[in-house]
Order: structure tokens, then sequence, then C-alpha cells
């Protein structure tokens, strides 16, 4: 298996469990929150996602790529590596710094965030006081993480990202029961914060050299080299959360403020957990990539991570699609039962997104990031006229299917562009795996919309799966990847 290949397993194996915890953390907050309790909690990860995109200055994927060729650069010339450590301090100082003004900003004029969060008059200032407080944490975990992704180390991060997922449920857990969404708020740091420690540890164990960030070797041209990757992470970010809010903002003055608690979960549902196999795995695609075009294979990585992430993604949407209704109880609250059939139209849309963010990370590598950029805005406009035009008259499905549609719509402007950018145009095996994978989906979300009966929409699925699978297996790349990746996941 290639070294993409055995990445992809690790980092899967860490999205399965953090899936998972995430799930007990869903069941938790539904039970004890309620859908309006589930909404404002989406309220305010969404101000810390803000908060975090401003401070840390977009600069992840650009320490992640720059880590790389500086690594590469000194084993070309078998020389010490100071470019790492450089490229590392330089950044990390730079964001700690500008962590602590947007959260002495956010605590300051916490009433004020909370009154355009949620039309409160100020009312929840203490928990955005409480989110702000773990900005400079997460900023600071976030660099580390970089660092990792950029030097290729993949075991300690897994490892550092499954610790903190599964001792942050307890701790959520222990909060919410008592105190409510102001314990969801103090687990929520806690996250932050276990992540943090630990993937400190994992660094000054596997690369000691770099694990503690050095004052005397900031040099602000060395942090700068990730500005224009910064920036365009700053525009995708903001464009993305701000498209969030204005969907959620849209759905309760339509609808409700329980309809909108609906939505964010079965979006979470879709984009969070199953988008937790993408975002882990992107640093390391993103550092390939970098790797791949000295060597001008960058066409032949794209297709071979599109390749691998439909295997294993495909039939996982399948298993969410079919077992929605109960998924949805047992996971949450037979008052989400409505979330299962939203799914039918927004999971279908979140594979297509995994294949076009793919080739988007692949424009962010080769620094086509006034691209990129325009891309994401064109999504996000697509996305939010299209729920305009739907919400009123189909409610929480148009909205579904305005997030489908928009992605569907991106990937083949993404096509166009990185035929022109890249010289980059899918490999026919690449394209027969995406159709094969399209129709799987399709054909199971047409099934669980028409049929009635949970048994039967199991067993057609299953059936859909093992055809797919058994035509699947004649592609001989397919066939390795996924006896190699079984035994790796063992």
């Amino acid at each position: 298996m290639s070294s993409l290949g055995r990445a992809l397993a690790g980092f899967m194996s860490s999205s399965l469990f953090g899936s998972a915890t995430q799930v007990v953390k869903g069941k938790v907050s539904t039970v004890f929150l309620g859908a309006a309790g589930v909404g404002v909690y989406n309220q305010l990860t969404l101000f810390y996602n803000l908060a975090m995109t401003l401070s840390s200055l977009g600069l992840r994927n650009g320490v992640t790529r720059n880590v790389a060729a500086a690594e590469a650069a000194a084993e070309q010339d078998q020389s010490v590596n100071e470019g790492v450590l450089r490229q590392f301090s330089s950044a990390f100082l730079l964001v700690a710094a500008m962590s602590l003004v947007v959260s002495a900003a956010s605590i300051v004029a916490s009433r004020q965030v909370s009154h355009l969060l949620f039309d409160d008059g100020g009312e929840r200032w203490r928990l955005i006081i409480v989110i702000g407080l773990a900005v400079p944490i997460g900023v600071a975990g976030v660099i580390y993480q970089a660092l990792l992704n950029g030097l290729r180390i993949v075991g300690p991060l897994v490892k550092a990202r499954m610790i903190a997922d599964g001792s942050s449920v307890v701790v959520f857990a222990a909060l919410v029961v008592p105190f409510g969404i102001v314990g969801a708020a103090f687990g929520f740091v806690f996250l932050q914060l276990a992540f943090l420690l630990l993937v400190v540890r994992a660094t000054w164990t596997v690369a000691p050299s770099f694990a503690v960030p050095r004052v005397e070797v900031f040099q602000f041209a060395e942090a700068k080299k990730s500005f224009p990757f910064g920036a365009h992470s700053i525009v995708v970010g903001v464009t993305g959360i701000g498209a969030s809010l204005f969907i959620s903002r849209l759905i309760i003055s339509t609808l409700d403020l329980e309809a909108n608690g609906h939505f964010v979960v079965a979006v979470k549902i879709a984009t969070v957990y199953l988008g937790g196999l993408y975002a882990a795995a992107s640093g390391y695609f993103l550092s390939s990539v970098v790797k791949a075009a000295s060597d001008k294979t960058v066409g032949k990585t794209i297709d071979e991570a599109i390749r691998l992430y439909l295997a294993v993604v495909a039939p996982i949407i399948v298993v969410l699609m079919a077992s929605g209704e109960i998924l949805v109880i047992l996971f949450f609250s037979s008052d989400f039962l409505p979330v299962s059939v939203i799914l039918l139209l927004l999971l279908p849309g979140d594979s297509v997104r995994l294949v076009a963010e793919t080739i988007g990370q692949a424009l962010i590598a080769q620094k086509k990031l006034l691209s990129s950029s325009i891309v994401f805005a064109l999504w996000a406009a697509a996305y939010c006229a299209g729920a305009i035009l739907l919400l009123p008259e189909f409610g929480l499905l148009g909205v579904a299917v305005a997030y489908s549609a928009s992605q569907l719509l991106v990937l083949g402007v993404l096509l166009v562009v990185s035929k022109r950018l890249l010289d980059y145009t899918p490999c026919l095996q690449t394209v027969v795996t995406f159709l094969r994978a399209m129709l799987l989906v399709t054909s199971a979300s047409a099934a669980c919309w028409y049929i009635d009966s949970f048994i039967l929409e199991m067993l057609i699925c299953a059936a859909f799966i093992l055809v797919w699978g058994a035509v699947s297996m004649r592609d001989s790349f397919f066939a390795t990847a996924m006896t190699k990746l079984w035994h790796v996941l063992r």
C-alpha cells in the first residue's frame, strides 16, 4: 500500500473513533439540551471556528506545506534542518500573539457578540467568554498539528487525537448533565486543552528538536511565507462560517429554532462525522501533493486519493442512510426523526464534496489560491441562493437539495479549473470509480426514500453494497488497497 494509503488507514481509525465520540456527545446534547440547546451549542462552536480562523491567520496549510518543503530540502542537502524550526517557531509565536488579542476582544465585547449570535440582548455573554478563552489553546494545537503533518508523522498524531476525543466524552457528559449548556461549553474547552497537551507530548517524543518554539529564531519573513495560504484560509473559513450562520438564521426566521436544531444535527452527521475522515487526512494529502510536484506526479496523487476516499466513504454513506431512523433514535432521540429523511438528500452531496475538496486541496498545494477562493465563494453563493429559493416551499428538504446541488456545481467548476491550472484531468479509472460510487449512493437514497420497511431497506442496501464491492474488486487498485487497508486496520 502507498504511504497515502497507510496514512488514510490511520486517519480513518482516528476519524471513526472521533465520530463515535461525537455520536455520544450528540446523544448527551439532544437528551439534556434539546433541539434549542443543540442550536445554541452550534452557534457557539461556529463562533469559536470564526475566532480560530481569524486568530490563526489561516497559517495551518502554509505551515504544513513549508515544513514539508524545508524537510525535503534538508534531506537533499544532508544538513541539519533549521528551516523546520524557524518556520514552526515563527508561525507559532505570531499566531499565539494574535489569538490572545482575539480572545481578549471577544471577552470585552461578549455582550455584543452574544446579541449578534442569538439576538438575546447579550444574555449569553458568559458562554462567549468561556469559548473565547479556548481560542489561544486551540490555535496552539492547530500549529503543532500542522508541524506533524508537514513532517508526515502519522501515528503519534492519530493517537493524540483519539485520546483527546475519548477523554473529552467523559468530561463533556459529566458537565452537561448537571450544568446544561454551560457544562457543554466547558467540555468543549477541555477537548482543545487535552489535544494541545497530547500533541505537544507527541512532538516532544518523535521530534524533540522541534517541540519547543524558540523566540530567538523568530523571523517575520519566515512566517510571511505562509501568508498567501493564510489569506486563502481566512477567506475560505470566513465564507464557509458565514454561509452556515446565514443558513441557520434563515431557517430560524422562516421556520423556527427547533427546525434549525434538526438541520444542525443532519449537517453534523453528514459534514462533521463523515467529513472528519477527510479533514484528518487532508493535511497529509497536502504535503503529499507538494512532494509529488517535484516528480510531476500530482495527477496520479489526486487520482489515488479520490479513489481511496470513495472506496471508504461510499459504503459508509449507504449504511448511514439505510439505518438513519434507528441511528437517530439511538444516538439522538425520537424528536430528531426528521433528520433521517434530510440525510437521504444531504449525504449524496457530501460524497461529491469529498471529491471536490480533494481537487481543491491540490490547487492550494500548487499555490493557486485566488482561484481556490473564488471557487469556494461560488459554492457558498450557490448554497445560500438555493436555500433562499427552496426553503419556503420545501422546508429543510429544500435546503438539503441546495447543499447537494451546490457541491455538484462546484465539482464541475473545479474540474475545469484544475484542467487549466494543473493540467489535471481524472483518469478513466477515477471517473469509473466516481460514477460507480454515485450510482451506489443515489440508488440507496432512492430505495430508502420509497421503502417504508426498515428491514427491507437494510436488505436492499446491503445487496447494493455487495454488488458494488464485487464489481469494484475487479479493479486491481481497489482490490489491493482494500486488502492492505483491512490488514492495517486490524
